[in-house]
């Protein structure tokens, strides 16, 4: 699986780039080998302003033989708009692989 991220009008540091990529492997560990791409998108959408929900990560796997698959969280703390995108992302992988598999059956 290979991890992009994207940065938009926020220069990211190194600490929410680890963050970033430990929970993405951490919340996708299961379906590694399922994925060939995963494309994180951080965005501060006010800039220097601060607003309620400025902070935008958008999160694209790429299941291979499938079709991407895209979450969006927004908030004000980018950690936990990672960690809400990861959570989202993991819930509709998994729903997505068992619909997968049952009609397989």
């Amino acid at each position: 699986m290979i991890l992009q991220l994207n940065f938009s009008n926020l220069t990211p540091t190194p600490a929410i780039e680890e963050h970033i990529e430990t929970r993405v492997q951490s919340a996708l560990r299961r379906f590694a080998s399922r994925l060939t791409r995963v494309e994180v998108h951080v965005a501060d959408l006010n800039g220097q302003k601060h607003g309620a929900d400025d902070k935008r990560v958008v999160i694209e796997a790429r299941p291979a033989g499938m079709d991407p698959i895209s979450v969006e969280s927004r908030g004000a703390d980018l950690y936990e708009v990672v960690r809400a995108g990861t959570r989202k992302l993991r819930d509709v992988l998994a729903r997505t692989t068992e619909r997968e598999r049952d009609r397989k059956r």
